[in-house]
């Protein structure tokens, strides 16, 4: 299937887009690094792969929502591995591809976790050898997104423990948030980058 929205580079985009293009093409490098060294992000034409089109196509909303990704750090220091299970946790659930791509790697090269990890993660199991926090955000994570009702509070207080009242709030930003990307990604088709195969 097409993407709904296929990579553009800013100066191709329509009048009406260009601004909002070029405020995400200037933003991306800065939060991932060069294109390619952690993920590829950035296809040969210029054009700003994963969700990027779909939130320069969303105009003002597109800006508030990345915008609202970058302040959550103002509500405490998630641990990384943490920060990165509870989101391939959630792109497991909904098999989102970009989203599972880009964060293995962001996982594996910057978070500490495993490719064997990731793997179970993917296949809904909790993996071994998690830090006692990334442990409590998956199990909360997981119930989250794949149980009807109130998180139970054996789970939440486990989240306390491990990081801290605000912390947890924060995480649980995460989850609701990349449940959020995962659903537009799937809605617009967003696919892997060129060349690019699931890792996991």
């Amino acid at each position: 299937m097409a993407p709904a929205y296929p990579p553009t580079p800013a100066s191709q985009w329509p009048e009406e887009y260009k601004p909002y293009a070029e405020w995400v093409e200037e933003r991306v490098a800065p939060t991932l690094g060069p294109n390619g060294q952690i993920l590829t992000y950035q296809n040969a034409n210029g054009g700003l792969e994963g969700p990027f089109p779909v939130i320069v196509a969303s105009k003002d909303v597109g800006q508030l929502i990345t915008e609202a990704i970058s302040k959550f750090g103002s509500l405490g220091d998630i641990p990384k591995d943490a920060k990165e299970v509870a989101i391939l946790t959630v792109g497991a659930k909904f098999d989102a591809k970009f989203e599972q791509y880009a964060h293995y790697n962001i996982a594996t090269k910057t978070a500490g976790l495993t490719h064997d990890q990731c793997v179970a993660m993917k296949a809904g199991k909790k993996p071994e050898g998690l830090s006692p926090a990334a442990a409590a955000t998956y199990d909360a994570s997981y119930h989250l997104v794949n149980k009807q009702g109130p998180l139970p509070q054996d789970l939440y207080d486990a989240c306390v423990k491990e990081l801290g009242k605000e912390v947890t709030l924060l995480m649980t930003h995460y989850v609701a948030m990349y449940c959020y990307m995962c659903v537009l990604m799937n809605a617009m088709r967003v696919p892997l980058p060129d060349g690019i195969e699931m890792p996991v």
